[in-house]
This record gives C-alpha cells, structure tokens and sequence, in this order.
C-alpha cells in the first residue's frame, strides 16, 4: 500500500527516536522528510501532525542537508499557519509551545515569516496564555510560559529586547505561581538563561527570582538527579556575567557547586580527565573563584583530582 502522510509522520518520529540507540537510518529519514513537505502527501496533515513533523525534522540536523531541513520546515510551518485562525483562537497552547521549542533547534533559520509568527506568540501570550482567570490559571502554566521566553530569547537576534512587556509578565507569573523546586536542572538553566537576560530586556535584576533560581539549583546538584559536568560549567559560566555578589548572596548554590565537582573527581568510573579539564578550568577562572566555597574546599577538589589514576592525562 502507499505510504501517506500521516504514516510518515509516524515513521519519521520513530527513526528519531531509534537514533539515540545508534541506528542510523539517514537514506530513509530524507525521503520521508522529502515526502512530507511534497504536494501530493503532505497537505492532508492536521496541526497536531504537522507541529509533530516539525518536532522530528528539526532534530534531525546531522542526518540531512540544512537545505532540506529548512526547506520541510518552511512548508510544514506554513501549512501549520494556514490551519490557524488569527491570534491563534482555539488553537492548542502546547503546539504553539512544541513548535517554538523546535525552531531553537534548527541554526539560520529565520525569516519574516517566521519573525510575525514569534511577534503573534508574544501576543497571544499577553493576551491569552498568561492572564489568570477566574479560576487562577490561564492557557499556559509557569513552565510553559517560561519555555516560551526562553525559546523568543534563542531565536530572536536582540535577545528579550523586543519583549519587554511579555518579561515583566512572565517573571511576575513566575514569582507568583512558579515551583521551582519542581524544574529539572534543565528548566532551570534556561531559567537561569532568561533572568540573565532580562536584566538587559527591562533594566535590572529580578532579586527575588534570582535567589530562589539559585536555591533551587543548589537542592538539584545536591540531589540524586543528572547532571554531567558539560551542565554544571554551563550553570557556573551562566552566573559568571552576575560576577562575585551573586555568589556571595548564593552560598548555598556555591557550596553545592563545590560538592558535584568534588564528586565527579571521585567518580573515576563515570567521569573521565577530559571531562573534568572543562570543570575545573571554568571553577579557576571565573566569579565562582572569589565564592567561600571555593575558597573553603578548593584543596579538596585538589586532592580529589590529583588522586586520580588518570591525573596526567
């Protein structure tokens, strides 16, 4: 039988998901991609299946070429546009937050199109997502809305800047309503993305969200939850551009900073000397070096890290 666009899609979110078990499949995963954004097989998708597309393609990077990937997107994205009614009426809120998380993952890929379909999310946010209702909660809860920001943050060129209005509500929704003791260690580095940079969108650092972001890093690294070290450099780095006052306001974070990478130093089996390089090297050379908790138990990461049996590597 003929393979139709809805299997397609199907077949296209499989082969995605067989590749983090090493199946490589890059012949097929083009000719469905090539499918789905022809005339003859594509056009019958519904929104759902189409955002699902999107989803697959965009993380598809290294397995076609960037002008196929661009090209399914654009036809996929338009088709998707031409389903919705204006101001995103009646649409499903978590398409509109899949789809702007897909397009983060796709490098030079913007055009007018899609910077009107950015500038309509903000929109819909203000207007319809975040306000609370009667009831207390709008079409978005408080990590979707942060999702979202995070994603206008990646694709637009001038960061929060545009959005002024939609980070004052966001931030407001997630000092209200926030359980940031819930987030992943992901969540909340793109948290901690975003609050940085607000401080340029609306001119000044949101304390009050900054304190409890660092709090609930510190209970995450301290917890039994993932973090490779790739993550804890990317925490530190982040919170390096606050410099040394927000270690100091933040020893909590500091000292669990100090423990994760105390114990990826003991964890030989797990953690190999090209890892740690990058941990220590970013421990060393920023803000972080003037906390007390570096300066507390810096020689036992010292000892830690020259007990090793691959110390000279």
């Amino acid at each position: 039988p003929q393979l139709g666009g809805e299997h397609a899609v199907v077949l296209l979110d499989c082969f995605r998901r067989a590749l983090a078990l090493g199946q490589r499949k890059d012949a097929a995963i083009q000719n469905l991609t090539r499918r789905l954004s022809s005339q003859e097989e594509g056009t019958g998708l519904d929104s759902k299946r189409l955002v699902q597309a999107v989803a697959s393609i965009s993380r598809m990077n290294n397995h076609m070429s960037p002008k196929l990937q661009h090209k399914a997107l654009h036809v996929l994205i338009d088709r998707w546009l031409a389903q919705q009614t204006p101001g995103f009426e009646g649409t499903e809120p978590s398409q509109i937050v899949s789809l702007a998380v897909s397009l983060t993952n796709v490098s030079d890929f913007g055009d007018l199109k899609i910077e009107s379909f950015l500038k309509d999310v903000a929109a819909w946010m203000l207007r319809d997502a975040i306000p609370r209702g009667k009831e207390g909660s709008g079409k978005l809860k408080d990590e979707e809305s942060l999702v979202v920001l995070w994603a206008l943050k990646e694709l637009t060129p001038l960061g929060l800047g545009p959005y002024r209005e939609l980070v004052v509500a966001v931030l407001e929704l997630l000092r209200a309503d926030g359980k940031l003791e819930g987030y992943s260690i992901m969540r909340l580095r793109q948290l901690s993305e975003v609050l940085l940079a607000a401080r340029h969108a609306v001119g000044g650092a949101h304390e009050e969200l900054e304190g409890r972001t660092a709090d609930a890093l510190a209970a995450a690294l301290q917890g039994e939850g993932k973090c490779p070290p790739e993550m804890l450099v990317r925490i530190v780095a982040l919170w390096n551009q606050a410099g040394a006052p927000f270690w100091a306001s933040g020893p909590q974070l500091a000292d669990a900073v100090m423990a994760r990478a105390i114990a990826f130093s003991e964890d030989q089996a797990a953690v190999g000397a090209s890892d740690l390089r990058p941990v220590f090297e970013t421990l060393a050379a920023s803000s972080f070096a003037s906390s007390l908790a570096f300066e507390t138990h810096r020689q036992m990461l010292y000892v830690a890290a020259v007990s090793r049996r691959d110390a000279r590597q």
